[in-house]
């Protein structure tokens, strides 16, 4: 009788949004990638950034803050507006900290002000914990009255949360 064969099943590719103008960064992420079941379209403006995100669901989005054309907060915040990728989960990426890498850290969603509780409490649904203990939140705002409020806001709402006038 014929051996049997078994199916190996085949590795979804990830897409992975790159925001970002440095060239060389795009490369060095690449290049880290390769060999993996990822698929990076790179962006190095706003407008193409926009355009790609409101083209196709990406699996993840790595955000430089720092665009030519516009802010990368602002980029976020067209992305989180509609399209596919709205609920996509981004790395923001900031000037290069002291040890000469950029920092990062994820950005769970942009909220303009003046900004109502309902916004607050859909921007957070996504984001529970499965081990019962409360999500720690930080709150960056300069304006001390709109900080206090916010972290009240999400206090109320069961989240551990923190306030700072600044990233630093």
């Amino acid at each position: 009788p014929p051996s049997a064969q078994v199916a190996t099943p085949a590795v979804e590719r990830q897409h992975l949004l790159v925001i970002e103008d440095d060239f060389r960064f795009q490369a060095r992420l690449q290049q880290g990638l390769t060999g993996a079941p990822v698929e990076v379209q790179p962006a190095a403006t706003a407008a193409l950034a926009t355009r790609h995100a409101a083209a196709r669901t990406y699996h993840g989005i790595t955000l430089d803050l720092h665009l030519p054309d516009e802010p990368g907060l602002s980029v976020l915040a067209h992305i989180r507006r509609a399209g596919p990728s709205r609920d996509t989960p981004v790395l923001g990426l900031s000037m290069p900290s002291e040890s000469g890498e950029p920092a990062a850290f994820h950005v769970a969603d942009v909220l303009c002000k003046p900004i109502r509780i309902e916004q607050v409490v859909q921007a957070m649904a996504r984001y529970q914990r499965t081990d019962a203990q409360p999500l720690r939140v930080l709150v960056v705002d300069d304006e001390a009255v709109a900080r206090e409020l916010m972290t009240s806001a999400l206090t109320a709402l069961g989240f551990l949360s923190m306030g700072a006038a600044d990233g630093r």
